[in-house]
C-alpha cells in the first residue's frame, strides 16, 4: 500500500480478541485483509463521520451494465407488495434488467466485479445496494468502487483500475416510503457515494470479495462478527447485491475544491492543509492524507505530523452532498534542514546581555553588541538552555556561563562552550535531532545530532573534553554534517569561494550574524605597486557576502562596513589631516568593541597600531588578547599567532 511510502502515521494498529484480552494486530502487513490486492481498512467511527441521515436527493443518471454478476432477485422479497424491512427473493432477471434500473432488482457477484458504463467519465458514483440482512453500515457498503476509461476489461483486476474514495453515506438510501417509517432498516438503506480525483472514469467496477475490512473504532480494537465471512481481523464480506450504479448531474463549477499550497516540513513538524479557498455550497470536506483512497480527516483543515523523511500527496474532496470536486496538494518531510551557528556567534549574543540578567556584559574589555541580535535570546532561549544544561550535566550552568570559556585554554571550558552552542542551534531549529553527522574523525561515534547530544554530555562528565569540543565544534561549523544534510551548505561555500569571502557557517534564516561578515581586509605595504582592488591609499577591501536576513539588518551592517572601510582608508593615508585621522581612529576603536569577526578586528588593530600614540597601546593590547582568545576558540591558529606577535611588539614598544 502507498501508506508505507509516507511519513504520516494515520492508522493505528488493529487488535484482536485472544483469550479474552485485546492484543495488537499490525494491519499494515495485510493481516486484516483476505484479499490484499483490493482491501481497504476502515472503521465505524470514520464511516459515521461520512454519514448523513437523509434520502439521496440528487438528480441521478444511471449506468449501463457491461459485465459481471450472477444471481438476480428482489429486495425486499415480493416487492412491490412488500416495501419495508430486510429480506430477499431469488428471481430470474437478465443482468441488464437487474442492474440498469433503480427498482429493487439486484445483481449479485462474488469473486469478480460488476462493470457498468456511463458513456463518459464521471467523478462521483452512487452505489445503491439491495440489503437483506445486517449489520449496518457494513452490509450497505460491503463493496469497493473502481474506475477505468480506456477499457472495461477486468482481466488481472485490479490492475489498470483506480480505487475510488468513499466520501458520503446516505443512511436512508434512495427512497423512504411512508409505510416504512416504523421500520428502522430497509433494503435500500446506506447508499455509498464514491469519488475520484479529477475528471474521473467512464467504466465503473463494483467489487466485494473481501475488499473492505471494517472495525468498530479507529484503534481497530474490535469488530462485529455478525455475517463476517473472513475469519481474520476486521469485518469482511465475500459477496454483494447491487440494485444500480449512478452519478449525480452537476455543472462543472457547482463546487470547487482548493487544498491550498504545497507544504514542506522537517521530521517532527506538523503540516496543515486548509480548504478555505474552496467555493460553492460545500457541506462536506474530506481529506485523503496518505493516498490510500480513504478519507482520513473530515473538516475544513487537516493536519498531520512528519514522522520520517518522505513526500506524497494529499487529496481534498469537497461536496454539496450531490456534486463533488477534488484538489491535490503535495507535502515533503525532510529529515534535516541544517543552518547552524558557530559558538562565536552564540557567545556574542551573551555579550549583549547585562551581567545582572545572566550575560557577560560589558564583555571582555568592553567589547560586545548593545543587545543580542538573536530574537528572544534572553527571554526564551537562555531559560530553555539553562534547563537543558542542568538536565544533561547534572548541575546548574547558565547559558552564558557555558558560552564564556574562561580560561579559553581549558579544554573542558571549550567543550562546554561548543556543547552549549550545539544546544542553542537545536533549540532554534538550526539543527534537527535527525540530521546525520559524521564525527568519527573527531573521535565520536554518534551518527545523528540527537545521538551526539547524549554522547557529548557523557564525554564532558567523564572528562573527555578535547574530544567533546572537537565533535561539537565540527557540527556547529557545519563540517561534520553529512552530504545529505549539507546540500544547502555547498552552494553557500561555493559562493564564498567565488567572491573571496570565507563563510564558516551556513546563512541565517532570521538575521545577519556579524561573524559571517568575514571581510578580506588588508593594508598593502606598497600601495604604488599593488593592483586592483587596492585603492590609492593602500587599503584593499573585498566586498563582503551578506547572509540572507531581515532587510533592515542587512542595510545596517552594510553601512557599518562601509564606514569601517572609509576610516581605514583615512588611517592608511599618510597625508590625511590629523583631525580626520583622529576621527577615524576614534570610530575604528569603537568598531573594535562591536561584534565583528576577529579577522576584521585584527586588520583594524594593524592599521591603528602605527598611527596612535602609546596612550592607546593598553587598549589595543586588550583587544588583541580578546582577538587571540577568540581565534583559539575558532581553532584559527594562524590568526591567534599573529595577534600574539602584535602583543609582543606592543609590549616591547612599552618597554
Amino acid at each position: 500500500m502507498r501508506r508505507q511510502l509516507f511519513g504520516v502515521l494515520l492508522l493505528a494498529a488493529a487488535v484482536v480478541a485472544t483469550g479474552g484480552n485485546l492484543m495488537a494486530v499490525d494491519c499494515s502487513n495485510d493481516a486484516c485483509c483476505v484479499n490484499a490486492a483490493t482491501c481497504v481498512v476502515t472503521d465505524r467511527e470514520t464511516l459515521e463521520a461520512l454519514s448523513i441521515d437523509e434520502v439521496v436527493s440528487c438528480d441521478i443518471t444511471l449506468s449501463t451494465w457491461v459485465s459481471g454478476g450472477g444471481s438476480t432477485g428482489l429486495a425486499p422479497s415480493n416487492w412491490p407488495a412488500n416495501l419495508c424491512g430486510l429480506s430477499f427473493s431469488i428471481n430470474a432477471f437478465t443482468a441488464g434488467q437487474a442492474y440498469n434500473f433503480l427498482d429493487h432488482k439486484w445483481l449479485q457477484s462474488t469473486t469478480s466485479p460488476k462493470v457498468s458504463d456511463f458513456g463518459t467519465p464521471v467523478n462521483t458514483v452512487f452505489v445503491f445496494p439491495a440489503v437483506d440482512h445486517g449489520p449496518f453500515p457494513e452490509e450497505g457498503i460491503e463493496s469497493t468502487v473502481w474506475g477505468r476509461t480506456n477499457s472495461s476489461s477486468t482481466a488481472g483486476f485490479p490492475a489498470g483500475w483506480t480505487l475510488a474514495t468513499l466520501t458520503t453515506i446516505w443512511k436512508k438510501g434512495w427512497e423512504e416510503p411512508v409505510a416504512c417509517n416504523a421500520t428502522p432498516d430497509n433494503a435500500d438503506d446506506f447508499t455509498g457515494q464514491y469519488s475520484f480525483p479529477g475528471d474521473g472514469f467512464r467504466y465503473i467496477a463494483v467489487h466485494a470479495n473481501y475488499s473492505i475490512s471494517i472495525f468498530d473504532d479507529p484503534a481497530h480494537t474490535t469488530w462485529t462478527t455478525s455475517s463476517d465471512n473472513s475469519g481474520v481481523a476486521g469485518w469482511q464480506s465475500f459477496d454483494d447485491e447491487i440494485d444500480a450504479v449512478g452519478t449525480s448531474v452537476c455543472d462543472d463549477d457547482t463546487v470547487i475544491a482548493d487544498a491550498g499550497p504545497d507544504q514542506d516540513g522537517i521530521v517532527g513538524d506538523q503540516l496543515c492543509f486548509n480548504a478555505s479557498g474552496s467555493s460553492g455550497d460545500i457541506v462536506n470536506y474530506g481529506w485523503d492524507l496518505d493516498g490510500d483512497s480513504e478519507i482520513d480527516v473530515s473538516g475544513i483543515e487537516a493536519c498531520f505530523t512528519c514522522t520520517e523523511e518522505s513526500e506524497g500527496d494529499v487529496t481534498l474532496f469537497v461536496s454539496d452532498n450531490c456534486c463533488v470536486d477534488s484538489d491535490t496538494a503535495h507535502f515533503t518531510c525532510t529529515l534535516c534542514d541544517p543552518d547552524p551557528r558557530t559558538q562565536g556567534y552564540w557567545h556574542r549574543q551573551c555579550l549583549g546581555v547585562p551581567a545582572s540578567e545572566g550575560g557577560i556584559d560589558p564583555g571582555r574589555n568592553g567589547r560586545g553588541p548593545q543587545e543580542p541580535l538573536e530574537v528572544n535570546f534572553t527571554k526564551d532561549l537562555m531559560p530553555a538552555i539553562d534547563d537543558q544544561l542542568e538536565l544533561l550535566l547534572a548541575e546548574f550552568i547558565g547559558t552564558c556561563d557555558g558560552l564564556d570559556a574562561d580560561p579559553a585554554s581549558d579544554p573542558c571550558e571549550r567543550a562546554l562552550k561548543q556543547f552549549t552552542a550545539l544546544l542553542l542551534n537545536i533549540e532554534t531549529d538550526r539543527l534537527q535531532s535527525g540530521c546525520n553527522v559524521d564525527v568519527s574523525a573527531q573521535g565520536c561515534t554518534a551518527t545523528t545530532v540527537g545521538e551526539l547530544v547524549d554522547e557529548l554530555a557523557a564525554l564532558i562528565l567523564a572528562g573527555e573534553c578535547q574530544v567533546a569540543s572537537e565533535c561539537a565544534g565540527a557540527v556547529n561549523e557545519g563540517e561534520a554534517l553529512t552530504e545529505a544534510a549539507v546540500a544547502g551548505l555547498v552552494v553557500q561555500t561555493d559562493r564564498a569561494t567565488e567572491t573571496g569571502t570565507d563563510l564558516t557557517a551556513p546563512s541565517s534564516r532570521s538575521g545577519v550574524r556579524r561573524s559571517s561578515l568575514r571581510t578580506d581586509v588588508s593594508v598593502q605595504a606598497d600601495p604604488v605597486t599593488a593592483t586592483e582592488p587596492v585603492t590609492e591609499s593602500g587599503v584593499m577591501l573585498m566586498a563582503p557576502t551578506l547572509e540572507p536576513a531581515e532587510e533592515e539588518v542587512i542595510e545596517e551592517l552594510t553601512t557599518e562596513l562601509e564606514t569601517v572601510q572609509r576610516h581605514l582608508l583615512v588611517i592608511a593615508n599618510p597625508s590625511a589631516p590629523k583631525r580626520a585621522t583622529d576621527v577615524s581612529r576614534d570610530s575604528l576603536l569603537t568598531t573594535l568593541s562591536g561584534g565583528f569577526d576577529p579577522e576584521l578586528r585584527l586588520e583594524i588593530v594593524k592599521a591603528l597600531i602605527h598611527r596612535v600614540d602609546a596612550s592607546y597601546h593598553a587598549l589595543l593590547a586588550a583587544h588583541l588578547e580578546d582577538i587571540r582568545n577568540e581565534a583559539v576558540d575558532f581553532g584559527k591558529d594562524d590568526l591567534a599567532g599573529e595577534a600574539e606577535r602584535l602583543l609582543k611588539r606592543l609590549d616591547s614598544a612599552g618597554k
